[in-house]
């Protein structure tokens, strides 16, 4: 029996469908942008919920009675984080795939008591191709509790043409933004959706103590909702991969030289790549990781340096998801950095922007 020092795991955020309208060019006199989220979780409920993107950089955030939210600091991942959280009851609330396109609708009073009455339904017999992408929800983060792993599955702007999209805060019209191109030969708004969706927060900010984990000759452990394979390789062990088991996409976090075991290295450093690989649509986020023991104390990294490598099926997100791009390159602005006490086994870890600019 073989023993190992788990040094981080992932931890899945139930969220599965999501729509984002933003008034960047117009906006209103508190808001700029509106996210319409369904989540559905055992421990935290089932319910919608809206995240209301404000001028000041902050977030509201407004949720139904059947929901709990346990993470404040979640919302570290948006901009300066969160400014308000309100219990509400929406009005309206509707969130479906048609024949015709998306069919969303909500309503609710926002932290001045405005009415916010919004409603985009697609009418049109024309096919719409979508695609998948990450989110790159990331990327205005000034001080993240985790490395936001956000894969959208069919994703897809909304159609201007046979479009109803009504958005109205306290009595007043608001425009939502255009999207400068054509998508499959037809106008789009920017407002845009993910029907099918998957967030996974990676290695997430706290103080603990790192759990130990017995090996047997099968080389794979199951814990917590994890399953953890490991290569052996002459009388060392290492960590070649692990995935969270209840996902309905492929995620795996591969280490391409497998993370070695803490308990049993030399001083010194060794360095190697990872990879996270999703579905084959979605394709992976490369990086480096190094590890350095210096007696009893231990220093792990990671950056994801290689950025996300997109598959685009089409003109548009050929342009959307080029290596230049934000979308591919703001993975490359994270760092993990994370220091362990083998005697003790505490573990000290975080993440940091070191870039802002992309």
């Amino acid at each position: 029996m073989s023993e190992y020092l788990l040094p981080f795991q992932m931890e899945i955020v139930p969220i599965t469908k999501l729509m984002l309208v933003n008034f960047e060019r117009r906006p209103d006199e508190i808001y700029n942008g509106l996210e319409f989220q369904y989540l559905q979780t055992k421990e935290e409920g089932s319910g919608y919920r809206m995240i209301a993107y404000r001028m000041d950089k902050f977030v509201d955030v407004f949720d139904e009675e059947s929901l709990q939210m346990n993470d404040p600091g979640a919302f570290e991942v948006c901009g300066y984080g969160l400014k308000n959280y309100t219990k509400t009851q929406f009005m309206t609330k509707e969130f479906v795939l048609t024949e015709e396109g998306l069919h969303v609708e909500f309503s609710f009073y926002d932290v001045k008591n405005r009415l916010i009455d919004v409603r985009v339904i697609e009418h049109s017999k024309r096919k719409s191709r979508s695609f998948d992408m990450i989110a790159p929800i990331g990327v205005s983060s000034k001080n993240p509790q985790y490395f936001p792993l956000y894969t959208m599955y069919q994703f897809d702007f909304v159609r201007k043409k046979n479009t109803e999209i009504l958005v109205k805060i306290d009595g007043i019209t608001i425009i939502p933004d255009s999207f400068p191109m054509l998508k499959d030969g037809q106008k789009r708004y920017f407002t845009r959706y993910g029907y099918d969706c998957e967030l996974v927060n990676i290695a997430t900010k706290n103080e603990s103590i790192l759990p130990v984990l017995s090996l047997d000759q099968s080389n794979m452990v199951v814990y917590k909702e994890h399953c953890f394979h490991f290569e052996r390789k002459e009388n060392s062990i290492g960590l070649s991969h692990m995935e969270l088991q209840h996902l309905k996409h492929k995620l795996q976090f591969c280490f391409l030289q497998p993370l070695p075991n803490i308990m049993a290295m030399k001083d010194g450093r060794v360095k190697g790549e990872f990879k996270i690989q999703m579905d084959e649509t979605m394709g992976s986020i490369g990086g480096e990781y190094q590890v350095k023991r210096n007696g009893m104390l231990v220093e792990i990294e990671l950056i994801p340096t290689k950025g996300w490598k997109a598959v685009p099926n089409s003109f548009v997100t050929k342009m959307l998801f080029n290596k230049r791009t934000i979308f591919c390159k703001w993975p490359k602005s994270y760092r993990y950095h994370q220091t362990i006490d083998l005697e003790t086994k505490q573990s000290s870890c975080g993440w940091e922007r070191i870039m802002t600019s992309l």
